[in-house]
C-alpha cells in the first residue's frame, strides 16, 4: 500500500479478497489517496463499515460498494416495469439464492470459517436476496423474522449455516421471502403483481440471465439488448465516471452497511427464533432481544 500512495496511475482499487479483510484493506487503501470498490458484503460486522466510511470522508475519496446486478439488464428491466405499474400492485417478493459449498475449491475453503467468512450462506449469496427486494421496493424493511440450519456430520457446516430463510416485513405493508443455502444451485427472483409476475431465473448469474413475465395464462421472456458483461462494465464505468465527474454513487459504502446491520438483525432473530424490529437504518431497536 505503500508503494501504491506513490504511485498517481493508480487512481482506484477493487476489494475482492476474504470478508474480514475488507475493512483494513480498504482502509489502507483510502489513506493512501485511493478511491476504493470494496466487494459484497462490505465487512463482517457494522462496526467495521462504519470505520471504511469514515476513512473515505477522512481521505475525501469515494467508497463504492460491487452490488453489480444493479448494472445487470434484466434486473434493470424488471424494475422498470414494476416502477411503471406493467405488474400492477406488488406487495409480494421472493428471492432465492443457493449454490453448493465446494471444499475442494480455494475460493469456498475460508468461507467455512466463521471467523474470516462472517456467516454462512447468508453473507455470500443470500445478500443478493436482501439488497435485491430492498432495490425493487424502494425501502427497508422495519421488521424481520428468520431461521437457519446447519445438518450435523457435515464438515462443511461445523461453523457456518448451510440453509438461512428470512421473512421481511416492509412499512408500505409489502412482504418478502429470501432464503440462502450451501446445497442446491439455484439464483432466482420474482415480483408478485396483481397484473403480471416478474421471474428472474436466473437473476444473479454472471452470465445468462433471463426474465420472463407471466401469469397463470401466459408468459413472455423479455429479451434485453445490452449482453451479460455490462453488470460487470456497468459498475466500473459508474465509478470511473463519479470520479471523474463527481455525482453519487448507486451504491455507497452506506448501502453496504445498512444491509451488514440488516444482516446482523437476521442472525439475532434466527438465534432468538423471535421477530426484530428496525429502525429505519437497520439498526436493532432498543428492546429487541
Amino acid at each position: 500500500m505503500g508503494k501504491m500512495a506513490d504511485n498517481a496511475d493508480i487512481a482506484a482499487v477493487y476489494v475482492i479478497t476474504p470478508n474480514s479483510t475488507h475493512a483494513d484493506l480498504t482502509i489502507k487503501a483510502l489513506e493512501a489517496g485511493k478511491h476504493v470498490l470494496c466487494e459484497k458484503p462490505m465487512a463482517t460486522s457494522s462496526a467495521e463499515c462504519r470505520r471504511m466510511i469514515d476513512a473515505a470522508k477522512a481521505a475525501d475519496r469515494r467508497l463504492m460498494i460491487a452490488y453489480r446486478v444493479h448494472w445487470e439488464p434484466h434486473n434493470l428491466r424488471a424494475k422498470a416495469m414494476m416502477d411503471a405499474g406493467e405488474l400492477g400492485e406488488v406487495r409480494f417478493a421472493s428471492s432465492d439464492h443457493h449454490r453448493p459449498l465446494e471444499p475442494g475449491k480455494p475460493r469456498d475453503q475460508w468461507r467455512m470459517l466463521k471467523a474470516v467468512a462472517g456467516g454462512g450462506s447468508l453473507v455470500d449469496i443470500g445478500i443478493y436476496g436482501l439488497n435485491g427486494v430492498q432495490w425493487f421496493f424502494g425501502e427497508s424493511p422495519s421488521s424481520v423474522s428468520a431461521s437457519m440450519h446447519a445438518p450435523e456430520g457435515d464438515p462443511r457446516f461445523a461453523e457456518v449455516e448451510d440453509v438461512f430463510t428470512a421473512q421481511l416485513a416492509f412499512p408500505s405493508g409489502r412482504r418478502a421471502t429470501v432464503s440462502s443455502g450451501y446445497s442446491a444451485d439455484k439464483k432466482r427472483i420474482d415480483l408478485w403483481g396483481d397484473k403480471a409476475v416478474a421471474t428472474l431465473d436466473p437473476g444473479t448469474a454472471y452470465q445468462g440471465n433471463r426474465l420472463v413475465i407471466g401469469n397463470a395464462k401466459r408468459a413472455d421472456e423479455i429479451l434485453t439488448a445490452e449482453g451479460d458483461a455490462v453488470q460487470f462494465t456497468g459498475e466500473i464505468d459508474h465509478l470511473s465516471q463519479v470520479i471523474a465527474e463527481g455525482g453519487e454513487l448507486r451504491t455507497p459504502g452506506e448501502m453496504g452497511l445498512r444491509d451488514v446491520r440488516l444482516i446482523e438483525a437476521l442472525y439475532q432473530a434466527a438465534a432468538t427464533r423471535r421477530w426484530v424490529d428496525l429502525n429505519p437504518d437497520m439498526t436493532m431497536r432498543s428492546g429487541t432481544p
